[in-house]
């Protein structure tokens, strides 16, 4: 629903020359209602107040998605520099390791995960 694959029917149809409010726009409304609400129970009150005035899960995955898209680019460029300037110092190799992996893992949650393609990131002279 939030992607708009299942979008709404018309609210009204014609039946014997009679306008009747649509059953399929109903039971979709119903859903959609039901999604809203999870949606909004699982919100921090700040990002509540962001979304209020928005009717539909989908109206307010989208101002959610437009909001956070800027922060997520910027949280991208912020790990990746923390991947290239990380250093293993006195930290034993688990340590390391660990931190890189909490990186990585970061990266997927904003869903762009490393791959193979990606340029080596963590330069060996950190390890040093």
């Amino acid at each position: 629903m939030v992607d708009g694959t299942y979008s709404a029917p018309h609210e009204t149809i014609m039946v014997d020359n009679k306008t009747i409010s649509n059953p399929a726009f109903l039971e979709w409304k119903k859903k959609d209602q039901i999604l809203l609400s999870w949606m909004h129970t699982t919100m921090t009150h700040a990002v509540f107040a962001q979304v209020i005035n928005y009717t539909t899960a989908q109206s307010t995955w989208e101002a959610l998605n437009r909001s956070y898209t800027s922060h997520t680019n910027a949280r991208y460029y912020q790990i990746k520099h923390e991947l290239a300037t990380l250093k293993k110092g006195s930290s034993s190799i688990t340590d390391y390791m660990d931190q890189i992996r909490q990186l990585t893992d970061e990266l997927s949650l904003i869903q762009q995960p490393m791959t193979d393609r990606d340029p080596p990131t963590i330069p060996v002279n950190s390890l040093f």
